[in-house]
């Protein structure tokens, strides 16, 4: 049986570069599905702090930050929006992926209404 490797939680990320604070941004994006909270938390670290690549560790950091609970496998949401809406590409690093333009592009219209 496949038992996905346990992300690590980020302790010394530096959010201070940040103009827009990962809650606040959250909040007015108000995602409420799994998927899109992976997107607004990729858009985030890309926009804010020019961050292209992430991965788990990264998306375990930014849900414990807001209180959302993760996946078993935190890597599968990334595979599913890679295969089937491609809102990620493959990453350079082991388990990395890099958010998309169509991803952003749907980020940016989350939250509006």
């Amino acid at each position: 049986k496949y038992i996905p490797k346990a992300p690590t939680y980020l302790s010394s990320l530096d959010r201070s570069a940040a103009k827009i604070s990962l809650e606040d941004f959250a909040k007015v994006k108000n995602p409420t599905e799994i998927n899109d909270k992976y997107l607004v938390v990729a858009t985030w670290f890309k926009e804010q702090l020019n961050t292209d690549e992430i991965n788990s560790d990264h998306i375990l950091t930014a849900f414990r930050d807001l209180g959302w609970t993760m996946s078993d496998d935190p890597g599968s949401i990334f595979r599913t929006l890679k295969h089937k809406r491609q809102y990620f590409d493959k990453g350079a690093g082991v388990g990395g992926y890099k958010i998309t333009y169509p991803a952003t592009n749907y980020v940016s219209k989350m939250g509006t209404k």
